[in-house]
């Protein structure tokens, strides 16, 4: 009726799930780093961050050499906020970038950042060995 199984590990792996989803539950968690989405066309990058209920006032984005900097300084602590901890998030940038065409805008609790392709930057070069 019931087959006997020699290697249990999946079993484990299925018990495990659920102790860690019901003692360790995603209500509780805090968030320790930014996910960010990462896209491209011919003429542009793009990168998107989910920030529901952030104002655009509390947000800090700069460039600084080659990497995006973005910072959030939570104001209220409290358990009950979404964004209740400040975080920091550095982004390595693609060398091709156009640094003086830079957009960002928050729409909907979505941030859009997207540069410019820089058609002058090589992206890659082959080197002669000799």
């Amino acid at each position: 009726m019931f087959e006997i199984t020699k290697n249990n590990r999946g079993l484990n792996s299925i018990d495990s799930l659920f102790d860690n989803f019901f003692n360790q539950s995603f209500l509780n968690h805090r968030i320790n780093s930014l996910d960010y989405y990462y896209s491209e066309d011919e003429k542009k990058h793009f990168i998107e961050f989910v920030l529901p209920g952030v104002d655009k006032k509390e947000i800090n984005l700069n460039i600084n050499g080659s990497y995006l900097y973005l910072s959030y300084d939570a104001k209220d602590d409290s358990a009950n906020s979404f964004w209740s901890k400040s975080f920091n998030r550095r982004i390595k940038l693609p060398n091709n970038i156009n640094r003086d065409n830079i957009k960002a805008s928050l729409k909907n609790g979505v941030l859009t950042v997207d540069f410019e392709k820089d058609i002058n930057k090589i992206e890659s070069k082959k080197i002669e060995i000799k």
